[in-house]
């Protein structure tokens, strides 16, 4: 298994097709962060995706895993771990000293308490405000 930088062009179209597998509305590319990565096969094989929002010296937020339904769940798991470390040592690099996640996917809630995140929120309800026109339908679950 191999990461990469996530490329648009090389990825965007994967991402889009596991999100409508799932019926989500996808991700406008504009809302994804500009820090993501891919794990793959050494065959090209897509296994996962992780981006962070990066507020440099301040707080990173790891986000938008989305993984193959075409691979073992072992594998996605460990492809997870690998970005999340990838994403994490970048976080560090650029001085934040929190990192924040949120998930409604409870194998990935396990996976990230797996990771050393701890549960912070019982109650909690966000929210969002598009400040360019896109629609937010795509953040709703």
């Amino acid at each position: 298994m191999k990461l990469v930088k996530f490329d648009k062009a090389k990825h965007y179209q994967k991402l889009l097709s596991i999100w409508e597998h799932y019926g989500w509305p996808p991700c406008p590319i504009a809302f994804l962060p500009k820090t993501g990565y891919v794990a793959q096969r050494d065959d090209g094989t897509f296994i996962g995706a992780l981006f962070m929002y990066l507020v440099p010296g301040s707080v990173a937020m790891p986000t938008w895993a989305t993984g193959s339904r075409e691979v073992q769940p072992q594998e996605r798991q460990e492809a997870f771990a690998q970005l999340f470390t990838t994403l994490r040592s970048i976080a560090v690099a650029q001085g934040c000293t929190f990192l924040y996640g949120v998930t409604a996917s409870p194998p990935f809630k396990k996976m990230m308490e797996s990771w050393g995140m701890s549960p912070v929120e019982d109650h909690m309800q966000s929210f969002i405000m598009s400040l360019c026109g896109e629609d937010t339908a795509f953040l709703k679950d």
